[in-house]
């Protein structure tokens, strides 16, 4: 029996493979009896269903075999089940539905072209059965009823039904009060034939500005496959997400490397969110993440820049991977938007060393930032904003997003209400936007620090070697974590590690979550490569210096008679030029033992 295919789109795309969450909304699935259509109410209502998952990394690899078998038992996820021997056992509470998640692997390469599950239900009971659908971002629910025998037809079927790695994912539920037996699915699906075109590669790459006076930039990166995209968009209006529409098709241009589009057709101070796929002869591929953007002077209410860094200064340094901003470099790709003192969309060759801009990124999850938009700005401007964590603060200066502020008698203090405050209202971790001028001499004096809230952002990232560290505790770049028994080892390889294969001296990324006192608990401790000859480069001031050794942000390095000592021009020098308080950078090799030698200290301007 070939079933029909109906939409759920009260299903979103969720963050993770692993995250579960309950969503409202969809469509009748034309059950045929009284206990399927108590399902299909279930159903829509969203109560307890998993999200269809985010399965976006990782290797393509492909099966050779034609059919998959999965057995009841192999469900990555379920809701009110247990496994007994090979089956899953689904039963409903008197309140809520039952549901197991089931994933296929090895489909790279290769088109699904039907589903078989063997169902056991209970008296008075009935299942659905959701297939991945990953063009939309929703699961297509099709519907057998209560028979023993589960199978549908996709020869003819061109909807994303597995994912960029080649994964499809289906889930069978049952509902409130219901019960249904999982004994076995087959998967059947065949190698693409000659001539047969695969979808179109997923974007990664979406860029969307903020505070354009009239208009949003939307750009994006080419996709392989493509033979046109299709720009989708939703608004925020009121606090209340609208249906998407289809904004704009575009058809590809052969070798651009990115597509830009200027929406104009908007509410200025109203967020909107885009997302943009690719088209070819075999359908649609995967969308991109929703971006959100505005217009206008003021913010719309709400905008949480919490993973945005926004600098104004001059370009220190260029390059087709990357660009210099305040000490601060962003990584740049095909989807950076960058625009002129008007506002017109230009190219990266006309951006150049000694440029005023003003620069906006997004976190990329390891430190470091991505450049979403530079736009020139007036030569004349000398000052810098950043917002983000204090990561140092000292009598004289501090530190956010690796921007250093000398702290002078005339910064001023503000609350979260732009109150006037003391200083020692402040401390590391705190959320902070920071204004700067130029102090003439390549450095910043802090004019205003204001404290913002922090709202759902409460975790901290930082990257270096462990200063100090204990049972209870460990220092990284200043910042101390403490240690609970929640906190995860991984080695670099990101595989579990012991806390005794962490010394001084170890290269770590930690991750910490606020523990609503100001300090922070560390999750996350994962070791770095430090390349292969096992070295760190550190920058900062001076702390400590002597004839044997040198300490700056922390780390401690040895001095011996290989070590280079260099001035700004690169050009040798003594070690009495060096002096605490001192800007350099200072590259080392591990010495074996878990401390560092210095390999070279250079002067930075």
């Amino acid at each position: 029996m070939k079933a029909t295919i109906t939409k759920w789109m009260g299903l979103l795309v969720v963050a993770a493979v692993w995250a579960l969450t309950s969503c409202g909304g969809g469509t009748s699935l034309g059950l045929e009896n009284g206990s399927a259509a108590n399902l299909d109410d279930q159903i829509q209502s969203g109560n307890g269903l998993p999200g269809l998952p985010d399965d976006r990394g990782g290797e393509r690899k492909s099966s050779a075999a034609d059919i998959t078998v999965v057995l009841g038992s192999e469900a990555i996820q379920s809701l009110n089940s247990a496994v007994v021997d090979t089956t899953l056992v689904m039963s409903g509470t008197e309140t809520d539905m039952a549901w197991g998640l089931y994933k296929v692997e090895g489909l790279a390469g290769r088109k699904v072209t039907g589903l078989s599950i063997e169902i056991l239900t209970g008296p008075g009971s009935s299942y659905g059965v959701g297939v991945s659908n990953f063009s939309e971002g929703v699961w297509d629910f099709v519907q057998t009823g209560s028979l023993p025998e589960f199978e549908v037809d996709f020869t003819d079927e061109m909807s994303r039904l597995t994912s960029q790695i080649g994964n499809l994912y289906f889930v069978v539920v049952t509902g409130a009060g219901q019960e249904a037996t999982v004994v076995q699915a087959s998967v059947l699906s065949r190698p693409l034939e000659q001539g047969e075109v695969e979808l179109p590669a997923f974007g990664r790459e979406l860029s969307v500005s903020e505070g354009l006076a009239d208009k949003i930039v939307v750009q994006w990166a080419a996709v392989d496959g493509a033979e046109s995209y299709e720009l989708w968009r939703a608004a925020d209006l009121d606090n209340q997400d609208e249906v998407p529409e289809l904004l704009a098709s575009i058809p590809t241009v052969a070798e651009q490397a990115s597509y830009t589009y200027e929406d104009s057709a908007i509410t200025l101070e109203t967020e909107y969110k885009y997302r943009v796929r690719a088209i070819n002869a075999a359908g649609p591929g995967e969308f991109t993440r929703w971006r959100s953007g505005w217009a206008g002077v003021t913010p719309p209410v709400g905008e949480d820049p919490a993973d945005e860094l926004e600098l104004t200064g001059s370009i220190e340094a260029i390059d087709e991977a990357a660009i210099t901003v305040g000490g601060v470099s962003f990584a740049i790709n095909p989807a950076t938007i960058w625009l002129g003192g008007d506002e017109q969309v230009l190219t990266q060759a006309e951006f150049t060393v000694g440029l005023t801009v003003e620069i906006k990124g997004d976190s990329n999850g390891s430190g470091g930032w991505n450049a979403r938009k530079v736009q020139l700005e007036d030569p004349a401007v000398d000052e810098m904003t950043v917002l983000g964590n204090i990561e140092v603060l000292e009598a004289e200066s501090l530190t956010v997003n690796g921007a250093v502020f000398a702290i002078t008698p005339g910064t001023e203090w503000l609350d979260i209400n732009g109150i006037a405050v003391d200083a020692s209202a402040f401390m590391v971790g705190d959320k902070v936007e920071v204004t700067g001028d130029s102090d003439g001499l390549g450095g910043w004096n802090a004019r205003v620090v204001k404290a913002e809230d922090a709202g759902a952002i409460d975790e901290l990232t930082q990257t270096g070697a462990i200063e100090e560290i204990s049972e209870l505790s460990l220092s990284v770049n200043a910042t101390p974590f403490a240690i609970t028994i929640d906190t995860v080892w991984l080695d670099n390889a990101g595989q579990p590690a012991l806390p005794a294969d962490f010394l001084v001296g170890t290269l770590v990324e930690v991750t910490g979550a606020a523990d609503g006192l100001g300090g922070w608990n560390a999750l996350v401790v994962k070791m770095q490569d430090a390349g292969g000859d096992n070295q760190i480069e550190v920058m900062g001031e001076i702390e400590a210096i002597d004839p044997a050794s040198i300490t700056v942000d922390g780390t401690t390095f040895v001095i011996n008679e290989a070590t280079e000592l260099e001035d700004q021009n690169n050009d040798p020098i003594g070690l009495e030029a060096f002096t605490v308080g001192l800007l350099v950078s200072v590259q080392g090799d591990a010495d074996g033992e878990g401390g560092w030698i210095a390999t070279r200290i250079r002067m930075e301007d």
